[in-house]
C-alpha cells in the first residue's frame, strides 16, 4: 500500500490535527454545517442590533459621510474575515480566536502561547457577553414598546434572559441555523415595515436638508460613538473560528463569509441611510423606535425573532469555549452529567449578560462600549496580525507583499484610533450622564442621546 505525503504528514505526532477530531463513532457530532447553515448563522448574528441602530448612527455624523462609512468598513471586514478564514486553514487545530490567540503568540516561546491564548480568549468572551447583554437591553425595548407600564423593564429583562437562556441550551450550531433562517426573515420584513410606514407619514418628503453634516451642535463624543455603532454592526469576527470549526468543509468558509457580508453591507446602506432621509435628526436607536405607534408594535412583534436569536448565537459560542476548554472528555456524550455541565455553564453565562444589562442600560452605548473595548479590535485589528504570521519572512519578498504588509498595517493602526479613541468618546457620554440609570426600572430614551 503506497503512502502519500498527506498520510506522511498526518502521521506525525505533533501535526496540526482537526479541533474536534474523528466523530464517526460520537454520540455529539459537530461538523455538521454546510456553508449555508453558517452564512444562515452569520446573517442572525449580525443583521440584528446593529442595523437597528445605524440610522440614528448616520443622523449624528451625516447621510453621505455615513453612507461611506458604512461601506468602507463593509469592505474592510469583508477583507479580514477572509484573513480569519485562510488563518483556520493554515491551523486547523483552532476552535476558538483564544487558540488563534495561542498560536500567534506562542511564536515568541511557550509561555506567550499560554498568555495569548488567555488573552485573546478573556477578551473574546467578553465581547460576546457585552453582545448578549445589548440583546437583552433590545429585549427590554421591545417589550416596553409591546406591553408600555405593564411591568418594571427589569422584569423584562429577567424573561428575555430566561428565554434566550432556553434556546441556547442545544448544545450544536446547527440546531440554531435553523432558527437564525426565521431570524434572518424577522429583521428583514421589520425594517422595511418601518422603511414603508416614515415614507407613507413623512408623504415621501425627505427630512434631511444638509446631506453632508450631521445633527447640529453633536459634540465629537457622541459623533464618535455614532462611529462605534457602525463599527458593531460588522462584529461578528469573534466567532468565525468557533463558526468554521463546526463546517463539514472548512474550505467553505469564504463562501458564507462572503455571502453574508454582501447583504448585510447592502441592508446597511439602504437602511441607515433611507430611514434618517425620512425621519431626520429625530431618529431614534432602535430605528423601530422611529415609525407611527401601531406601525412600531407591529415591527418590533415581527423583529422579536431577531432580539432573541441572535443573542442566542453569540451566546451558544460564548458557552461553547468555556465547554470544549474545560470539559472536552464529556462534549461527545449524551449522558446527563454532559447535559448538566452545559446546562450550568449557559445558565452562568446569560446570569452575566442580564448583570451587564443593568449596569449599561442605554442601547447605543451599550454598542458603543462593545465596539470600543474589543470589536475594533478583532473586527479590524488581529487580522492584520493573522496575516503578518502566515507570511513571516516573505512580507518584502516581491511589491505586492509589501503593498499588504501596508495596507494590513494600516488595518491595524485603524483599530487602534477607533479603540483608544472610542473608549474616551463612550466614557465621556456616560460622565455626563447618558447612559442612563443602573437597576432601573425605565431604559434611557432610545431617541436622541444628546
Amino acid at each position: 500500500m503506497s503512502t502519500t505525503p498527506d498520510d506522511v504528514e498526518k502521521s506525525k505526532p505533533d501535526a496540526p490535527t482537526d479541533a474536534f477530531g474523528d466523530e464517526q463513532n460520537a454520540e455529539i457530532q459537530y461538523k455538521t454545517m454546510n456553508w449555508w447553515h453558517l452564512s444562515l448563522l452569520m446573517l442572525a448574528e449580525t443583521i440584528s442590533l446593529g442595523i437597528l441602530s445605524l440610522p440614528w448612527a448616520v443622523s449624528k455624523i451625516g447621510l453621505v459621510p455615513g453612507v461611506i462609512l458604512i461601506l468602507v468598513f463593509g469592505l474592510l471586514a469583508c477583507y479580514t474575515g477572509t484573513v480569519y478564514g485562510q488563518y483556520k486553514l493554515a491551523n486547523p487545530q483552532i476552535v476558538s480566536i483564544a487558540d488563534a490567540g495561542g498560536i500567534l503568540f506562542g511564536r515568541l516561546g511557550p509561555r506567550w502561547a499560554r498568555f495569548g491564548h488567555e488573552f485573546f480568549g478573556t477578551a473574546a468572551m467578553l465581547v460576546l457577553v457585552f453582545i448578549m447583554a445589548a440583546h437583552v437591553i433590545g429585549f427590554c425595548l421591545m417589550m416596553d414598546v409591546l406591553a408600555p407600564g405593564k411591568a418594571c423593564l427589569i422584569w423584562w429583562a429577567v424573561l428575555g434572559t430566561v428565554i434566550q437562556l432556553i434556546l441556547t441550551l442545544p448544545r450544536t450550531m446547527k440546531a440554531t441555523s435553523y432558527i437564525a433562517i426565521l431570524s434572518s426573515l424577522s429583521v428583514l420584513i421589520s425594517v422595511i415595515i418601518v422603511m414603508n410606514d416614515v415614507t407613507r407619514k413623512n408623504k415621501g418628503d425627505k427630512m434631511v436638508e444638509d446631506p453632508i453634516n450631521g445633527a447640529s451642535g453633536t459634540p465629537f463624543s457622541t459623533a464618535f460613538t455614532a462611529v462605534l455603532n457602525i463599527c458593531i454592526s460588522y462584529a461578528g469576527h469573534v466567532a468565525y473560528f468557533s463558526f468554521a470549526a463546526e463546517l463539514k468543509n472548512p474550505n467553505h468558509f469564504k463562501y458564507a463569509l462572503w455571502l453574508q457580508l454582501s447583504i448585510a453591507t447592502l441592508l446597511y446602506t439602504v437602511v441607515g441611510g433611507f430611514i434618517y432621509y425620512y425621519v431626520g435628526n429625530n431618529v431614534q436607536a432602535p430605528a423601530l423606535g422611529s415609525a407611527s405607534p401601531k406601525v412600531k408594535k407591529i415591527a418590533y412583534g415581527i423583529a422579536s425573532l431577531t432580539i432573541i436569536v441572535a443573542g442566542v448565537v453569540n451566546g451558544h459560542v460564548f458557552c461553547k469555549y468555556f465547554y470544549v476548554r474545560f470539559f472536552s472528555k464529556s462534549m461527545h456524550s449524551k449522558s446527563w452529567k454532559s447535559w448538566g455541565i452545559w446546562a450550568s455553564i449557559v445558565t452562568g453565562a446569560w446570569f452575566v449578560a442580564w448583570l451587564l444589562s443593568e449596569l449599561v442600560p442605554s442601547f447605543q452605548h451599550m454598542l458603543a462600549l462593545v465596539s470600543a473595548l474589543f470589536s475594533a479590535w478583532f473586527t479590524y485589528g488581529a487580522s492584520s496580525f493573522f496575516w503578518f504570521d502566515m507570511n513571516r519572512g516573505k512580507v518584502f519578498s516581491s511589491p505586492s507583499k509589501i503593498f499588504m504588509a501596508l495596507f494590513n498595517f494600516f488595518i491595524i493602526v485603524l483599530g487602534a484610533i477607533l479603540s483608544f479613541t472610542g473608549i474616551y468618546a463612550v466614557a465621556a457620554e456616560m460622565k455626563n450622564g447618558l447612559s442612563g440609570k443602573i437597576f432601573s426600572c425605565t431604559v434611557p430614551g432610545s431617541g436622541d442621546s444628546t
